[in-house]
């Protein structure tokens, strides 16, 4: 089941750790009553470098977005807007494989393939939009990446920042000081 069993080189990435922040924030969002005090949430890795703003005004609310490439497949997981009624479906992605194992024993594919699949049965997918993609996965010299060691990038305020995965890199700096937006 891809990215939730099998041998040590299946689950080389952090998608379990990324679905398991995801089910602790939903949890929290449910025994806080946070849900109904916010009109978006945004759900985004620790390690985003933001080359430009991202307007909420200029996406419609009533959609799920999402950031244009790296999604292998699926839906890429390091970051997405949802409103109040698709917040906690969109964080629970991972609770039906906990509760329902077998169910998903015979899925082959990686973590965005089965986010896609929860949101297709969740019955969200079709409420995905996209906006070109304005952030990228930091990293500091120090920093492994399942590709090796983090890539120098530039440098910020006298910090060498670098980053993970080259694609989006590019992506997110060819927008550096633009206004996010769809299309």
């Amino acid at each position: 089941m891809g990215p939730f069993a099998g041998t040590k080189e299946d689950r080389r990435g952090s998608g379990g750790i990324q679905g398991l922040n995801h089910l602790l924030m939903a949890e929290r969002l449910s025994t806080l009553g946070l849900v109904e005090k916010y009109d978006r949430f945004i759900v985004a890795r620790t390690d985003q470098y933001y080359t430009a703003d991202l307007v909420l005004s200029l996406l419609d609310p009533s959609y799920i977005w999402v950031p244009k490439g790296e999604d292998y497949g699926g839906i890429c997981d390091r970051f997405f807007i949802a409103g109040p009624e698709d917040i906690l479906t969109a964080l629970n992605t991972h609770l039906s494989a906990i509760q329902n194992p077998e169910k998903y024993l015979s899925f082959k594919g990686n973590i965005e393939s089965f986010i896609k699949l929860r949101w297709k049965e969740d019955g969200i997918l079709s409420k995905v939009r996209r906006f070109k993609r304005n952030m990228f996965s930091a990293a500091v010299p120090e920093d492994p990446t399942r590709t090796g060691k983090r890539k120098p990038a530039f440098e910020e305020d006298g910090i060498a920042i670098g980053f993970k995965y080259e694609k989006e890199y590019k992506a997110a700096m060819s927008r550096r000081n633009q206004t996010a937006h769809v299309n």
